[in-house]
């Protein structure tokens, strides 16, 4: 029988790896979490998921808009703390837990990417404001 096996750090939840074989070759007592169900076991993306009290869970993640209006302010809503927030690859402040307000004063593109702490995604878009 095939099954997934991943392995996941027990402080964070982080997932460390992911395999797929033979349910008596990747079964172990270690720590991590076993999926013998293997339409979730395909799903299975570090980049994604996290484990947390016992199953896996969808890392939370941060919504940017693409669009803007020049002058007009942007929120995004509950910056995590900790995140670094930066404009064009230069770090332009850091997150408190708080809405983040933006306005641009220039049409033009911008790369925004906030950076927060696991478990949160790091979310990043080129920000097109318009006249």
């Amino acid at each position: 029988m095939l099954a997934t096996r991943y392995s996941y750090d027990e402080a964070s939840g982080q997932i460390l790896s992911v395999m797929t074989g033979r349910l008596h070759g990747i079964a172990s007592n270690h720590g991590g979490g076993l999926i013998v169900d293997l339409e979730i076991a395909k799903e299975i993306d570090d980049e994604k998921h996290y484990h947390k009290n016992g199953s896996l869970k969808d890392r939370p993640s941060i919504s940017l808009p693409d669009t803007a209006v020049m002058g007009e302010a942007i929120v995004v809503p509950a910056i995590p703390v900790g995140s670094n927030i930066e404009v064009d690859k230069v770090v332009i402040g850091t997150g408190d837990g708080t809405d983040l307000e933006l306005v641009f004063e220039l049409d033009g593109d911008y790369e925004i990417k906030i950076s927060p702490p696991f478990p949160y995604v790091v979310a990043a878009t080129i920000l097109t404001v318009t006249p």
